[in-house]
């Protein structure tokens, strides 16, 4: 339920405060005295566009908060856990900002307006324009019906459907596509087959190149330190002369006797440095050819890398890639198959599970019609036709249903689309209708009507109240409204009063009770709140009500 509706600084507001409570809330007020304002702020509370234009002149920000206390535990956004109580709040600010805060905390307006529409619903002049969308008849359809799960099962399947549909075009576009990629492939495939790449052998020439061009130093360097490793009085023979030293000092002394075993160990690595070093002087010789040949090879890679435009050291990994591509097209057949397959697979079941959603459908469409027909006579448009015409389509994302509203006011005259039919007066009360159908299947527990009553007078204002009062039994309905024969049905009266005074204005809110209540039915009536006339009869509406309910 919606508690309370709190704004400060907004337009011609200063600051107000409006309880509200179980039931129908109307709401009634001289025009002008700032009950559509109300409205708004209830909507920029909860996510709406921010117009800056209702900011009055002067530095301080605007705020509008609203209070809900739900019937159970709700799902916040924002993953801000459940709440048992909502608080939000918006603040517009002249430097064209409006903060919104959840329960205190900062967040997105796609949050607040996720949550406006687990709480609230809006119905006026704008939104009565829903009821001509393509959209809007099957929406009512399906949750008067409750097949919310059949629904569900059948948009997953047909997701799957339309994502595989979506490979098969891309397949099938790749293919026509192809054969140039193909030929091109093949031709670069057979160009670096010709040369045979191999993996890691950029690196290999690289180092050998180098070994090559510094071949005069490296064996330079070779032979000088195999003289001293094997020249008469070089290392080795120093060595030896070192060990038989130490074995004299050991026999004499235990402070060195360690190394003896060490100078050994040394001696074994200078023997075993001096034959790798011979090995590696008679593997790194070579002829001009080797070093002619390893060039070219090098010339031709760097060609090649540079054609392909890839670092040299990825040119096998491109190649490679090349070939996995070639791959890949040729098995476009194969992989369409295997679509194929699978599309009619899911086609089947998209047509199944879509003549379940039908049959649904149809079912619900006779009872919602029955349920509409009678709240239109309830409004006073009892030679009024009304039918829920569902038509078998091509399946598609909400099923292969067209459902529309077909609509006669008279019995002389066949029904026909609703858009073509239906007068402005008509049309507040056939949509009254419809939510009145739909007051036990809707868990939308706050609706509001913004001036629903526009057009109708009389007994048909009688019949709206009657019907506001009976979708007051499973919602809290929130009502503007001009008509007394509207407002005498209600369980909270409001009234919005203006005061315009020399310095400014001042809008507040009051809750009617007793004689209150009387006087602002007897305004609604007549403009005069003091005419006996005016207040019988309105004190006779009042008990009509009490009698009836």
């Amino acid at each position: 339920m919606l508690e309370s509706v709190t704004v400060k600084n907004l337009a011609l507001i200063d600051e107000i405060e409006v309880d509200l409570g179980e039931g129908l809330n109307v709401i009634t007020g001289p025009t002008g005295s700032g009950k559509t304002l109300l409205l708004r702020a209830l909507r920029l509370s909860l996510g709406a566009r921010a117009d800056y234009d209702l900011l009055p002149s002067g530095d301080q920000p605007a705020v509008v908060s609203v209070f809900f206390n739900p019937e159970a535990e709700l799902n916040l956004p924002c993953g801000l856990g459940k709440a048992e109580e909502i608080h939000c709040r918006r603040v517009l600010k002249n430097s064209r900002k409006s903060p919104a805060y959840l329960n205190g905390e900062r967040v997105r307006l796609k949050s607040l307006q996720k949550l406006r529409r687990d709480l609230i619903d809006f119905h006026g002049q704008h939104e009565n324009q829903n009821v001509f969308s393509a959209a809007y008849p099957r929406i009512v359809l399906d949750k008067f019906g409750g097949h919310e799960e059949v629904l569900k099962e059948y948009k997953e399947i047909f997701e799957q459907y339309r994502e595989v549909r979506e490979k098969i075009e891309k397949l099938k576009n790749r293919r026509e596509k192809a054969d140039k990629e193909k030929q091109l492939l093949e031709y670069q495939i057979e160009e670096l087959e010709e040369f045979s790449p191999a993996e890691g052998e950029w690196q290999e020439i690289e180092d050998e190149r180098r070994q090559m061009e510094n071949f005069e130093d490296i064996d330079r360097c070779v032979r000088e330190s195999l003289g001293r490793l094997e020249a008469e009085g070089g290392l080795t023979d120093g060595l030896k002369l070192l060990q038989d030293n130490l074995r004299t000092i050991t026999e004499q002394t235990n402070e060195l006797e360690d190394w003896p075993d060490e100078l050994s160990e040394m001696d074994k690595k200078l023997e075993e440095y001096r034959q790798r070093l011979r090995e590696f002087r008679e593997g790194i010789s070579f002829s001009g050819h080797q070093y002619e040949q390893l060039l070219k090879r090098r010339g031709k890679w760097l060609e090649l890398s540079r054609k392909y435009k890839v670092a040299p050291e990825a040119l096998f990994i491109h190649y490679r890639e090349l070939r996995e591509e070639l791959d890949q097209l040729a098995k476009i057949e194969e992989r369409l198959k295997v679509l194929g397959e699978r599309r009619e697979e899911l086609e089947d079941k998209v047509r199944s599970r879509a003549g379940e959603l039908s049959r649904c459908r149809g079912e619900a469409a006779k009872r919602l019609e029955k349920k509409i027909v009678k709240r239109l006579q309830v409004l006073d448009l009892e030679k009024a036709e009304f039918r829920v015409e569902v038509t078998q389509v091509e399946p598609g994302p909400e099923g292969a249903d067209e459902v529309k509203w077909l609509f006669s006011s008279h019995s002389s005259e066949p029904p026909a689309e609703l858009a073509s039919r239906i007068s402005g007066g008509e049309i507040s009360r056939v949509l009254l209708a419809v939510k009145a159908a739909l007051a036990a299947a809707d868990t939308t527990p706050v609706l509001v009507f913004d001036e629903i009553d526009v057009g109708i007078s009389g007994e048909e204002a009688r019949s709206v109240g009657k019907v506001l009062s009976e979708l007051a039994r499973y919602h809290q309905v929130i009502c503007i409204t001009h008509l007394p024969l509207v407002s005498v049905f209600a369980d909270r009266h409001l009234a919005i009063e203006r005061e315009d005074r020399e310095e400014d204005v001042e809008i507040k809110a009051r809750t009617l009770e007793g004689e209150e209540r009387l006087d602002e039915i007897c305004r609604l009536l007549s403009g005069d709140a003091e005419s006996q006339v005016s207040r019988q009869q309105a004190q006779e509406l009042l008990e009509e009500v009490k009698e009836d309910g």
